[in-house]
């Protein structure tokens, strides 16, 4: 079992929405993907969802690509950013 550490961040005061941290050796860093084009400029998106629950299953399918079966989710306090 794979053992991942992650906390959530609520932003936005009247819509809100989440996004999500995983906790490595140099501190917190933001979960997110990089979109590339074919001319070689890139986009750094953050992983974002109006729920933690639709947020921590799209994180595990498409950064980790693992089922929640087969991994242990340590989650430390939310934070908030308005």
């Amino acid at each position: 079992m794979k053992t991942i550490k992650i906390r959530f961040i609520e932003r936005g005061n009247p819509a809100k929405d989440y996004l999500v941290q995983k906790k490595t050796w140099l501190g917190w860093t933001d979960i997110g993907y990089s979109v590339g084009t074919c001319s070689g400029d890139s986009v750094w998106y953050l992983y974002c969802k109006d729920t933690k629950e639709a947020l921590l299953q799209e994180v595990l399918e498409h950064h980790y690509k693992i089922d929640r079966r087969f991994v242990t989710i340590i989650e430390y306090p939310m934070l908030k950013r308005y």
